[in-house]
């Protein structure tokens, strides 16, 4: 079953570590002109993760989420998005429902249904430390 981690909602995938559960792995979270921003290194049992913050910025009918990781040795990075609609490729982005998913990253897009969700996995190519996702509403 899907637990929050990011085996069932949105969040990276580190060194093929999910986001572990439990208080002790809790987020860190502030606003401060008009962007959300979460630091989620705790979430994960990665020693070599230093730093994974997490900001959100809104304007209009978009969200631009934007990951930063900081790593002491290079390790495989997925950013995974978890949608109740089937999701497919499009001109390079992805569509599901009323989104498109915009990446700015070099990434190669993997798209697999588990448990009548769609996982959308866009994995990071080796030495890519920040990660920008327009999701346009409409």
């Amino acid at each position: 079953s899907f637990k929050a981690c990011s085996r069932g909602h949105s969040v990276p995938i580190v060194d093929g570590q999910h986001q572990m559960p439990g208080r002790e792995h809790c987020s860190e979270s502030s606003y401060e002109n008009g962007i959300f921003t979460l630091e989620l290194h705790r979430a994960y049992g990665v020693e070599v993760l230093t730093e994974l913050r997490r900001s959100f910025s809104f304007a209009g009918d978009s969200v631009t989420l934007t990951d930063h990781f900081t790593l002491t040795e290079e390790r495989p990075l997925t950013e995974r998005f978890i949608s109740r609609k089937p999701a497919e490729i499009r001109d390079g982005c992805v569509v599901t429902g009323p989104l498109t998913l915009t990446a700015s990253a070099d990434a190669e897009i993997a798209i697999h249904e588990e448990q009548g969700l769609s996982c959308i996995d866009y994995i990071l190519a080796p030495g890519t430390r920040d990660f920008t996702l327009e999701i346009q509403i409409g």
